[in-house]
């Protein structure tokens, strides 16, 4: 006979059959109303972990953009700062080489000079530029004033020549900063240079040493006696020639000649002049002869000036004639000059100069220096000088423009890696939402055949659970 289900039985089956369809129309409802397809691991394991994969790549990704964000505008300040500073260098250029002009007068150098001083502490100001309480241009050291000046006006870098690099993405690093010492105080060293006025040069061997050192020249003593009764002022200590010249005198013309400077016309014996007769060389040196003792006669004589010379605050030492790398130290800066003297014809104060090596404050330094010439220099010994300090100048505007492009890069590739973050973000959202996104039309046809079959469950349910007096008696 045939078997027939029992009412236990037929209940379990309508209560599985209701559980499942009832998940059924829960799972289509989360899905529609979050829009997602993946609600829990167990949706699809492997979709499920890939999201994972991509949410945290997305993460990255935000990450890398936001740094690169928050570094835009440190780069921004740096760019302001650095266009600054190369309109101030313009500036002090175009003041040197107004002081350059043989028609400024001394009052109007020094007032160039006063004016360089104060762009001077402007560019200080600049290269100590601060951003977020951060300063810009201090290399990695960034919590203090990279630049600071000394007590006689020297500007000491305190900072280091490490780059601040960001990171943009995996293997990604880009520098957001200049350090001061590739823009104010930059570097190319090509030897010792010497402005040469008294004759001193560079010598047959290398020379060590940083930024400017005066070399002093000075005349000690005058040997020999002029003709034609003739004496020196002072027994000839106040001369600045050096080695041997020949004192010309001729008595026809009235004129005197020494070495092969300008032929100067006597005055009277009597006249107040004639006390102090300046009379000047080929190369600028002088000597002081009195010529009231004059006896009308024509003669040559060879005096014979000796000198002795210093590298900055160092002592003075002989000039040797036959040097050609005569040693000199300079105490202060421990610089060693290695020059040759083998030509030295005046007493005068050069300036040696390690090309490259000169930073943009030294070099106004040494501008403003010569602008007001305590020196009491010659017109031309301070255009000489100028000139070498003008050239140091130019290499560091030069610097601070490179800075300035190195600055700009940088910009510039933030915005680029910014650019190429955007669409990878893009890429991997879109990515994303395919892998857990849930198609919405689809979803919704999903749940209302779910909820279909949901109704259909629970009418066949009841019909099947319907029970009868005749359903007992069985």
């Amino acid at each position: 006979m045939p078997l027939r289900p029992t009412h236990a039985a037929i209940f379990g089956i309508v209560q599985s059959t209701l559980e499942r369809r009832f998940g059924e129309v829960m799972r289509a409802q989360e899905q529609v109303s979050s829009g997602k397809r993946i609600l829990r691991p167990s949706d699809d394991p492997v979709g499920a972990s890939l999201a994972i994969d991509l949410r945290g790549e997305q993460s990255l990704v935000a990450r890398w953009r936001e740094t690169a964000s928050t570094s835009r505008p440190y780069l921004d300040s740096s760019n302001s700062a650095l266009d600054s500073a190369q309109e101030l260098i313009g500036q002090i250029r175009a003041l040197t080489v107004q002081g350059l002009s043989a028609t400024m007068s001394d009052n109007d150098r020094d007032g160039l000079a006063n004016q360089l001083q104060s762009l001077k502490a402007s560019l200080l100001d600049i290269a100590n530029t601060s951003f977020d309480g951060k300063y810009l241009f201090g290399g990695t050291a960034s919590n203090a004033k990279p630049f600071t000046p000394g007590a006689d006006g020297s500007v000491t870098y305190r900072g280091n020549d490490e780059l601040h690099s960001v990171i943009l993405g995996l293997g990604v690093e880009v520098p957001i900063n200049v350090p001061g010492s590739d823009i104010f105080q930059s570097r190319d060293p090509r030897g010792l240079a010497i402005s040469g006025l008294s004759g001193v040069s560079v010598g047959s061997l290398p020379s060590q040493g940083n930024g400017w050192v005066n070399i002093d020249v000075r005349h000690d003593a005058t040997t020999g006696t002029p003709g034609s009764g003739m004496v020196l002022v002072d027994g000839g200590s106040t001369a600045s020639f050096l080695g041997s010249r020949d004192l010309v005198v001729d008595a026809e013309a009235g004129t005197a000649r020494f070495g092969n400077g300008p032929i100067m016309h006597l005055p009277n014996t009597d006249d107040p002049t004639a006390a102090d007769v300046l009379l000047r060389d080929e190369n600028g040196a002088v000597v002081h002869v009195d010529i009231r003792g004059y006896d009308g006669t024509s003669s040559t004589a060879t005096l014979e000036g000796t000198g002795s010379i210093r590298a900055g605050s160092g002592n003075y030492v002989p000039i040797d004639p036959l040097a050609t790398a005569f040693e000199l130290v300079d105490p202060t800066t421990g610089a060693t000059l290695r020059v040759n003297t083998t030509s030295v014809v005046r007493a005068t104060q050069d300036v040696g100069r390690f090309e490259g090596t000169v930073d943009v404050f030294t070099a106004i330094d040494g501008i403003i220096e010569d602008l007001r010439n305590d020196g009491n220099l010659s017109l031309d010994e301070v255009q000489e000088r100028m000139d070498s300090r003008l050239g140091e100048l130019i290499r560091n505007h030069d610097a601070i423009l490179t800075g300035m492009g190195r600055a700009g890069a940088a910009t510039q590739r933030l915005a680029s890696t910014d650019e190429r973050l955007s669409n990878q973000q893009l890429t991997v959202a879109t990515r994303l939402s395919e892998v857990e996104d849930v198609d919405i039309t689809e979803a919704i046809l999903s749940m209302t055949r779910a909820q279909q079959s949901l109704e259909l469950a629970q009418s066949t349910g009841a019909r099947l659970l319907q029970t009868t007096l005749l359903d007992y008696l069985r």
